[in-house]
């Protein structure tokens, strides 16, 4: 009895009895964070273990409701990568955690949907010491960014989106710019700064984005809102971001063919993710478009000309694009059956095409026993409101091609012939893919058949 008593007593603060803490510690950071929190209603030990600041390095916040401040804060006193994206996180909160210990090793921060103002950004600005990525998409309080440019000299911010932040316009990316050059001697920004995402910012016009061209000229990656945008401002993007890799330009209203040439005339090899949604490009334009990058040999790998009406058979003609993985013409109204034969074979890669609203499509080519076309590389074809395109046309296609996703009229979801359920329900067969969004715990996900976001999916940075 009396050794049966020493032992219990030896052995009362390990989570498991048989194991030094230090190997449960290491057992407890291969699982995920819900699972760790599962363990704390395990006992008082795997509590105390699984709170240990070394296994709160990447750390998300579900639920920011009857959150403890000061013992959360204490948890992640090492964290190097935070997501509180979608909750009710304040300005009090953030302070709080960016004068802790955790301002030296946060590496990664999303504050993305919530309610924090420009007050979060200062204590950002002036306490980060190591901050690599910054997501603030749909903070639409944040309306001066200025104090990012007071980062450490020892931070290497390379990622930031802004994307529908509205209050932001030209003056936040001016004063932000005149800041930085203020500081030259101490921020690096102007060369780590390679992603940035001001989608959705409406109120920036062509003085901000020439801003953006003449000083962030290191940019690999830019995403913008083309409302009011004229061609100079693109064109200046072109000539001065020389290691551009992806461009991504929501209405396109206010462009014309001058995008186009200018996009040749600056058209250097890692360029190959473009994106010109709603764009008044003339049908000579494309196909002088087309035409140039064939004589170059330059190949895109994902290309989004969706709503571009002037996209017809007689430039596809043209269009030859080895490498492409990705297509989307939707509501490219122009187009019809040709066109997909056309794309077929002068893209061998394509692994999917977006043609929702291409009402003259039907695919009766694709089964004509007089052509043989290989689809071994297509995963799928979205054909969301092509009104001419019959159920019995889809279920024919589907028996020929198995592997192929096939999305109908109403976005029902097509496979081996079969409805397997709607374009927002369905994931393709075994496709894994890393969510590149940063910030969040280690991950693994999906992108369902009809997420537009599929664009991005063959890129990272």
């Amino acid at each position: 009895m009396v050794e049966n008593t020493v032992v219990e007593t030896y052995y009362s603060d390990r989570a498991l009895p048989l194991l030094p803490n230090e190997v449960t510690l290491i057992i407890f950071s291969y699982f995920t964070q819900q699972a760790r929190l599962k363990l704390c209603r395990v006992s008082k030990a795997f509590r105390t273990l699984a709170y240990k600041p070394l296994l709160w390095r990447e750390a998300m916040i579900y639920n920011s409701k009857g959150l403890e401040f000061d013992s959360t804060l204490k948890r992640l006193e090492s964290v190097q990568a935070l997501d509180a994206r979608a909750t009710q996180i304040s300005d009090e909160f953030a302070k709080k955690l960016l004068v802790s210990s955790a301002r030296h090793t946060l590496k990664v921060l999303d504050l993305s949907v919530t309610d924090i103002t420009n007050i979060s950004l200062k204590s950002i600005g002036f306490n980060c010491t190591s901050l690599e990525k910054l997501f603030l998409e749909g903070c639409k309080e944040i309306s001066d960014i200025t104090s990012l440019a007071n980062l450490s000299s020892t931070c290497n911010l390379t990622t930031l989106v802004l994307s529908h932040c509205e209050s932001i316009d030209d003056e936040t990316i001016d004063s932000f710019i005149s800041e930085i050059f203020y500081n030259t001697n101490s921020n690096p920004i102007l060369e780590t700064l390679i992603k940035l995402n001001i989608d959705g910012c409406y109120k920036i016009t062509d003085y901000g984005i020439n801003l953006i061209a003449t000083t962030l000229i290191k940019l690999k990656y830019l995403v913008f809102d083309g409302q009011e945008i004229n061609n100079c401002s693109v064109i200046s993007i072109l000539h001065n971001c020389e290691e551009l890799e992806l461009l991504a330009i929501s209405f396109c209203d206010f462009l014309s063919d001058m995008v186009l040439e200018g996009i040749i005339a600056n058209l250097q090899p890692k360029f190959r993710y473009l994106k010109l949604r709603k764009g008044t490009f003339s049908e000579e334009g494309f196909c002088n478009f087309f035409k140039a990058l064939t004589s170059r040999g330059h190949s895109f790998y994902s290309l989004d000309f969706s709503e571009c009406v002037n996209i017809t058979d007689s430039n596809l003609f043209y269009f030859h694009q080895p490498q492409l993985n990705w297509l989307n013409l939707d509501w490219c109204w122009g187009i019809k059956d040709l066109s997909l034969t056309y794309l077929i074979v002068s893209c061998p890669n394509i692994q999917e095409i977006m043609m929702t609203g291409c009402i003259y499509i039907t695919c009766e080519s694709l089964l004509s026993t007089n052509n043989s076309y290989d689809l071994s590389s297509l995963v799928i074809l979205n054909f969301l409101s092509c009104k001419m395109m019959e159920p019995e046309i889809i279920i024919k296609l589907g028996k020929l091609y198995p592997k192929l996703y096939i999305i109908d009229y109403y976005g029902e979801v097509y496979k081996q012939g079969k409805k397997i359920g709607f374009k927002d329900e369905v994931y393709v067969e075994d496709e894994i893919y890393e969510l590149k969004i940063g910030g969040r715990e280690k991950r693994w996900g999906k992108l369902n058949v009809g997420d537009s976001n599929r664009f991005y999916r063959f890129y990272s940075v």
